[in-house]
């Protein structure tokens, strides 16, 4: 951040919106936490700021240090939550090697909610089923009779990913097991449908809310208004004018 402060000559960088994300930034201590946000704050002016969104892994949000990392996030100004819930099947949970099980994701959302953050929700669509009969119980939105439990959910707002990760290594090893792009299509339709039943509408590809106002500010300046990004960090991506840039994925440079 310092190196792109002096580039640059500012003193701090004043943000439109905020990410922390790429993987589960909340794995870190609440020690660590604190000390990334206090060092972030210094550099980064929030007075503009319309959203400050993390995203979060469940089971860094349960347990006494869970609710220590959600109350330092929110005295830093955070106020969206992306958790990546990714199921509400135990089952696949497990075979996507996910470190939570339903019960953690849910407490996990409750604790986020009694905190007063927005919260979104991610899930995966396109998991391993063994039939096509079984699409209905299968989707995202948890659907099936007696099985519509996502939408009973409280948060404002979803997203719905293809799998990423150990699936799709299955995948490719064994793409037999795994629904036809057909039935995949099939699968995203049905979750759209359930959601609509719950009053939930696509805000941005692949996001859906009740309330339209209810969106991922970071993803809207980035890819709708193609503003000034700057990324920190190994991997993240920068677009300043009309240059787009890739940090190292290397620690070493």
């Amino acid at each position: 951040m310092d190196l792109v402060l002096r580039r640059l000559g500012l003193d701090r960088i004043t943000a439109r919106s905020i990410l922390v994300g790429g993987g589960s930034p909340t794995y870190l201590s609440p020690e660590q936490l604190q000390r990334f946000l206090q060092l972030f704050l210094r550099r980064v002016d929030l007075g503009r700021c319309r959203q400050f969104n993390y995203d979060v892994d469940p089971v860094t949000l349960v347990g006494p240090q869970g609710l220590e990392r959600l109350q330092i996030m929110r005295d830093a100004g955070v106020d969206r939550l992306t958790i990546g819930v990714q199921s509400l099947d135990d089952d696949i949970l497990r075979l996507m090697n996910r470190p939570h099980d339903v019960a953690t994701a849910v407490a996990a959302i409750e604790n986020s909610r009694r905190l007063g953050f927005q919260i979104n929700i991610e899930f995966i669509f396109g998991l391993p089923r063994p039939d096509a009969g079984e699409l209905e119980r299968a989707h995202p939105a948890g659907g099936g009779p007696g099985r519509r439990r996502n939408p009973t959910l409280p948060p404002e707002d979803r997203g719905l990913r293809r799998f990423p990760g150990p699936i799709k290594t299955l995948s490719n090893k064994h793409p037999e097991a795994f629904p036809t792009l057909d039935e995949t299509l099939m699968m995203k339709q049905l979750a759209i449908d359930i959601l609509a039943e719950h009053g939930y509408r696509e805000t941005l590809r692949r996001v859906f809310a009740k309330d339209q106002r209810r969106y991922s500010h970071y993803a809207h300046n980035q890819c709708c208004m193609l503003y000034d990004e700057i990324g920190f960090g190994l991997t993240a991506f920068s677009s300043l004018r009309d240059r787009f840039g890739l940090n190292t994925p290397s620690f070493e440079e």
